[in-house]
């Protein structure tokens, strides 16, 4: 907040003097974060606005963005690797980058320190992009809503069935295998209609 109000205070100089071009970049619109930015201020910067977007907009354009990082993370520093192979590059195509340019950079500069040889191999890439080349080969299945107590019903039913039968009949028996009172199997024998056996065999 101390930082938006002195950024604040300069701007308004800046826009009556019309000393210089201030040029600000963010990961959001700043007119939609609310309270979470100064009002006054996002009006200030945003007089022109230009919207870049994401590199999961423009996938075409990783390969020319991930290069001049690449360059850039060097500098002038005496190295063989000059570039990618299409390998790393399909991967890095392929990628959502939530984080977008900031963690191309981050990846790139991991890669570096992992590249063996002139050329970025898709194996030097951090693991993040082996859960993300698992989750395209295993997308999520919606989950199906379900009735779970007809499930559970069903499945009751069965066991107590089955109980009566290797019982024979005697729900004393029946409800000592499934570990229930003797009054559920008979309310529930009852309620499903499992009466196939003769009242003797009740005890």
């Amino acid at each position: 907040v101390e930082v938006q109000s002195v950024l604040k205070l300069f701007l308004r100089r800046t826009v009556t003097e019309r000393e210089l071009v201030v040029v600000a970049t963010a990961r959001a619109d700043l007119m939609s974060l609310g309270e979470a930015f100064d009002e006054e201020l996002a009006l200030l910067l945003s007089t022109f606005s230009v919207r870049l977007p994401s590199l999961a907009e423009r996938p075409g354009d990783i390969p020319l963005v991930a290069q001049h990082v690449l360059e850039e993370t060097l500098g002038e520093a005496a190295s063989d690797l000059c570039g990618f192979e299409t390998s790393a590059l399909d991967r890095m195509a392929s990628y959502a980058w939530p984080e977008n340019v900031a963690e191309l950079a981050e990846v790139v500069g991991q890669a570096v320190a992992m590249a063996e040889g002139p050329l970025i191999r898709a194996d030097a890439l951090p693991e993040l992009f082996d859960y993300a080349d698992d989750a395209a080969l295993h997308p999520r299945r919606e989950f199906e809503p379900i009735q779970l107590d007809g499930w559970l019903e069903e499945i009751e039913r069965e066991l107590l069935r089955r109980a009566l039968l290797a019982a024979r009949g005697n729900k004393t028996e029946a409800a000592r295998l499934l570990g229930v009172s003797r009054q559920r199997v008979i309310r529930r024998a009852a309620q499903w209609g499992l009466e196939p056996w003769s009242a003797s065999s009740d005890e």
